[in-house]
């Protein structure tokens, strides 16, 4: 099974196809297998290179979850595969990184696709985030997610097999990886997590940007941030939040379309 071995932990990876490179970069509490539904229509016209980020999936435990680290774990994994300038694609806190490397490595990627990101959060959004950090110290860390789960990510659209499977696992993390997942993003010191300072911060992305969400509000969010005009925002109304899942003929065939709009 191939692995990247870093100074502190593994990191596993798939690494198939042929054609332009993508990356692609799954969200918190997941691993690469959410990808697995839309990978046969993806292989037809890209080379996929998919990884589970450190603590999740078959990669290995860590102690440092930050933006940073989580970013620099991108990175080497394109260089450790040899994909000059591809596109990344984030769901989720994936998207965020996805965001993050645009931004703080620039010139990394060549575009970059995010997936119903958890950024930008509106002020009561923020609290609740802002209280749930001490909470996942503690024993009733998996309780928490899991319900944050099942008041913020299902829509009668999500599937019951869907639900199990997320919320298997979260279980099966530890309390290190739930907690310094989280905070990864919701303590970023680029202000990602809450408006207003997401807007400067997301503004810094100079590629193009591919963002999907599920309501209209956070596209037309990230519309207002977009620095290169071949961006483009689009919402897909009673989705859930795990939209390559619950829609995986879609979202292959908007990022086959766009990417091949950008030439």
């Amino acid at each position: 099974m191939p692995y990247l071995d870093l100074p502190d932990t593994r990191l596993f990876y798939t690494d198939q196809g042929d054609g332009p490179p993508v990356v692609l970069v799954h969200g918190y509490t997941c691993d690469s297998t959410d990808w697995t539904w839309a990978l046969p229509t993806l292989l037809e016209h890209f080379r996929v290179i998919a990884y589970d980020r450190r603590g999740e999936g078959r990669s290995g435990p860590a102690a440092d979850h930050s933006m940073e680290r989580q970013v620099e774990d991108l990175v080497r994994v394109i260089e450790h595969v040899g994909c000059p300038s591809p596109v990344v694609v984030g769901h989720s806190l994936g998207g965020a990184i996805a965001s993050c490397l645009a931004v703080e490595r620039p010139g990394v990627a060549r575009a970059v696709v995010v997936l119903d990101p958890p950024y930008a959060a509106e002020p009561a959004a923020a609290a609740l985030a802002d209280g749930l950090v001490p909470v996942l110290q503690t024993e009733a860390a998996w309780e928490a997610v899991t319900g944050l789960w099942r008041a913020i990510n299902y829509t009668d659209e999500t599937p019951g097999w869907l639900k199990v499977l997320a919320e298997r696992r979260v279980a099966a993390d530890s309390r290190e990886t739930l907690h310094g997942g989280f905070v990864s993003m919701w303590q970023h010191p680029g202000g990602i997590e809450r408006r207003p300072t997401a807007d400067a911060y997301l503004a810094r992305r100079r590629c193009p940007v591919l963002a999907i969400h599920s309501t209209r509000a956070m596209s037309g969010f990230e519309e207002s941030t977009f620095g290169d005009p071949r961006s483009r925002a689009v919402d897909w109304p009673g989705a859930g939040h795990w939209l390559q899942v619950e829609r995986p003929a879609q979202f292959a065939e908007t990022l086959v379309d766009w990417v091949a709009e950008l030439g």
